[in-house]
């Protein structure tokens, strides 16, 4: 604005020696002296100066020509936005494929991306530890290997019906979880034997081998927890702790016809959150379609039950161990035709074995063999004899009585 004060004081400087010019030729031209000048208008000889000018406007500053270059326009500054945006978004995805990318597992020292990759690394016997937390698809896995969780949150997903993996060789699980969903015939199918350590199991799940589970939790709101499907294997549940929170089923001892299947639960734990439907262990006694008999060794031991189970019921045709840890789905005619032999605590308690006859007795206690009653008695007490006894005579020991 300064430019333009200038130019207007130079204009007025003109105007004031052009005007004061005119007034002294007109008052010469009339005659008038100069004392009788009009006072309307009032002349002076000083200068004008730049402060004497009021334009009426705030004097504003001038912006120098390297800040004006400065200032982009509006097009330039969305360009420019755009550009910083883009190399954020690509930032982010690198981030993200670096994430994608970072190591999960290690066997020794060697580091691994992925699961897979560790298991086709891995030779006969290798611990293969996963180091990072997360949801994986559990591989096939062609040799006996170790896989293990070293952190808390390593979560093999399969929730569709038939083989989770190959494990033809067997492989052992440390410390990592399975969500198994809750459908049918959904395990570990035609496995070479694997042992589960500190795992955890949500869902169904049905055995198909030799299978160990040790200090393992298993949790359902649907179904059993588990199926202990098949015969001609070995299946052993020890110090795992079930829960079912709505049908209060846990083990299903069951399959379609077969050899012998061997079941040892020991030191277990049934928590029942729901409504009581069965005992903990459930043992089919029949195939439901043939009413052929089923083979099954099943020895129990330490368990204990937590909350309500059923008892004994004629209508359900069941046979169900005192405390509900067991029942025997009894469908049988012939219960001699049985193929199930349940253990508990060391006692055989299915079927139950008939009482001895006893061959003699003294007083209410009876004695298998009379031989034996002769050894137990006492000068004075009477032996009394049950049934017939044959043989060539029995002979009391010598010294015995006086």
């Amino acid at each position: 604005m300064k430019g333009t004060k200038r130019k207007i004081l130079a204009i007025m400087m003109a105007l004031s020696m052009v005007f004061q010019s005119g007034i002294s030729t007109y008052a010469a031209d009339v005659g008038l002296p100069p004392a009788e000048k009009s006072d309307d208008t009032v002349m002076t000889s000083e200068p004008v100066t730049e402060e004497a000018i009021d334009t009426g406007e705030e004097e504003t500053e001038e912006i120098p020509l390297q800040k004006q270059e400065e200032e982009l326009p509006v097009e330039e500054k969305a360009e420019e936005t755009k550009a910083e945006e883009k190399e954020l978004s690509e930032g982010s995805a690198k981030s993200t494929m670096e994430a994608e990318t970072k190591t999960v597992a290690q066997i020794g020292n060697n580091l691994y991306s992925t699961i897979q990759e560790a298991v086709d690394a891995a030779a006969e016997g290798d611990m293969i530890e996963i180091i990072a937390a997360g949801t994986y698809t559990l591989p096939n896995i062609p040799k006996n290997v170790t896989i293990k969780g070293t952190v808390d949150g390593v979560v093999f997903e399969h929730k569709i019906a038939g083989n989770i993996a190959s494990i033809p060789n067997g492989a052992a699980f440390r410390n990592v979880a399975f969500e198994v969903g809750n459908v049918n015939y959904h395990g570990f199918q035609h496995n070479g034997g694997i042992t589960f350590d500190s795992c955890s199991f949500n869902g169904k799940l049905f055995t198909y081998g030799d299978e160990t589970y040790k200090n393992c939790t298993f949790t359902n709101t649907g179904d059993y927890n588990m199926w202990v499907y098949g015969g001609g294997h070995s299946v052993v549940y020890e110090g795992c702790t079930f829960t079912n929170a709505t049908t209060g089923k846990f083990l299903n001892v069951y399959n379609e016809g077969g050899d012998t299947c061997n079941l040892t639960v020991k030191n277990c734990k049934f928590v029942n959150e729901g409504t009581s439907y069965k005992a903990a262990i459930n043992i089919k006694e029949t195939v439901e379609k043939t009413g052929s008999a089923l083979n099954y060794n099943v020895s129990i031991s330490g368990c204990k039950v937590e909350g309500d189970f059923p008892e004994a019921s004629v209508s359900d045709k069941l046979v169900v161990g005192e405390g509900g840890i067991y029942q025997v789905d009894d469908r049988l005619a012939d219960i001699t035709a049985s193929g199930i032999t349940v253990t508990l605590d060391g006692v055989q308690v299915y079927p139950v074995l008939p009482e001895p006859v006893a061959a003699a007795k003294i007083g209410d206690v009876k004695y298998e063999t009379l031989e034996a009653a002769f050894a137990a008695a006492k000068d004075g007490e009477t032996i009394k004899v049950l049934k017939d006894c044959a043989g060539n005579g029995i002979k009391a020991p010598q010294g015995k009585f006086k």
